[in-house]
């Protein structure tokens, strides 16, 4: 039905397949257009996330056309203080000409966020989420003090329910450091920062997206804080975004891939500027010749990207059925992230863990059966390691990891093993 694929249409937006997506809400709205869905703000939606995939793809006046009749229809039906009438306000000013309607976006904006400060009871239904919504909002409105405060007032409200190491935290964490920098109080986002990192990576690898986002964020505020430190964020900053470069072809598209790929060395284009501030001449030669390692090993995996994206190709049928597995693996991983940050369902989270799990199983066994691709994506067992191992050898790795009940407990543990040629694992 239509939600439902305004919902895959959803995924694909961020996946960055963005024509693919433009092209189901264009068939979804074209369908609403002939048979109008019962409740106005399902289409409203329909209409808001179309107008959003066009600005993504460049198409700035289309978006405006669908967005502002969003506007329109929302300030004739909503109240002043609705959310989703301020969302409507926000984006539409953001499809507007920077310069030739500056006055307007200002407008929009400040009437926003003078809203929204005063839009939210502590009780209200999903308030936290809401609060950080807001804040983001009140941060594209230019209204930094605005923002901090309602931050401030998720986080306390937040400590009633959720450890400083849960997802809903660690956001608002995150975005209470960058509101900090736009008010420029350095220190203070440097040290928010810090105690995120130290939760991130009691629980995370080096080479999670969240991890290398915050420690690019202490090295760019240390630039003007304490320039003599950036080294030492930025080196374990590029051996996570090695980590990360190394990692990515596990579950996604050879195109996903290559903007996995532009991404990174578009932020290692920014460490490589953020070096240059750095006084130690002998940590700034160490973190300029880490800095070419990490794009040669873009530039290793672009190739490998080339190679197995030809192997997949070559068969259409079956690059069609790859695709589906793929989306099948985002949605899955999705269901159990939506699941984590909003609730505490214990027995759901369960459900959709197994359906991931299913997913990602159904995916590697059909890239296994193409020709060349079954060494590169064959799950790592202690056999086929035992094998590798000559006379004398073992493989030695431990992780250190947190365990949280859903009563609350947390505590933190290890877990290490030896393999030995022969296969044995201790």
């Amino acid at each position: 039905n239509e939600t439902t694929e305004l919902q895959y249409a959803d995924v694909l937006r961020v996946l960055g397949r963005h024509e693919e997506a433009r092209r189901i809400q264009a068939k979804v709205l074209e369908s609403f257009s002939r048979q109008p869905p019962a409740d106005a703000k399902v289409g409203e939606h329909a209409k808001l996330t179309y107008g959003l995939t066009l600005f993504e793809i460049g198409d700035r006046d289309g978006a405006r056309h669908h967005i502002g009749e969003v506007l329109e229809a929302r300030s004739r039906n909503c109240p002043p203080a609705d959310l989703d009438l301020q969302a409507a306000r926000v984006f539409y000013a953001m499809t507007l000409d920077p310069v030739g309607d500056h006055a307007t976006i200002q407008a929009l904006l400040a009437t926003a966020s003078d809203i929204l400060e005063q839009a939210l009871p502590a009780d209200a239904p999903h308030a936290l989420m809401a609060r950080d919504r807001c804040a983001r909002l009140m941060l594209a409105s230019n209204e930094p003090k605005k923002a901090m405060r309602l931050i401030e007032k998720a986080i306390t409200d937040g400590k009633k329910t959720f450890s400083d190491d849960q997802p809903q935290m660690i956001q608002l964490s995150v975005l209470l450091a960058v509101v900090q920098g736009r008010l420029l109080d350095h220190a203070g986002a440097i040290t928010t920062r810090r105690r995120v990192l130290d939760l991130l990576l009691s629980s995370r690898g080096r080479g999670d997206p969240t991890v290398l986002s915050v420690r690019m964020g202490i090295a760019g505020s240390l630039v003007l804080q304490d320039p003599g430190e950036v080294a030492r964020e930025i080196l374990p900053w590029l051996e996570g975004m090695q980590t990360r470069i190394a990692s990515s072809t596990a579950c996604l598209t050879p195109r996903q891939v290559g903007a996995v790929v532009t991404t990174c060395l578009a932020e290692i284009a920014i460490a490589h500027t953020l070096a240059s501030v750095i006084p130690n001449l002998a940590d700034r030669s160490r973190v300029l010749a880490e800095i070419w390692t990490t794009i040669e090993t873009c530039r290793g995996l672009a190739g490998e990207v080339h190679r197995l994206r030809r192997l997949v190709d070559s068969d259409s049928s079956r690059r069609t059925a790859i695709e589906e597995l793929r989306t099948r693996v985002a949605v899955a991983v999705a269901d159990v992230s939506r699941i984590v940050t909003n609730t505490n369902d214990r027995e759901r989270w369960s459900a959709l863990l197994v359906e991931k799990e299913a997913a990602e199983r159904r995916l590697y066994a059909a890239l296994a059966q193409i020709p060349g691709l079954k060494d590169t994506n064959e799950l790592v067992t202690p056999d086929r390691v035992a094998r590798s191992l000559r006379n004398g050898e073992a493989a030695v790795g431990f992780w250190r990891f947190g365990s949280a009940s859903f009563a609350g407990d947390k505590s933190q543990r290890y877990v290490a093993f030896v393999l030995r040629p022969d296969g044995k694992l201790d």
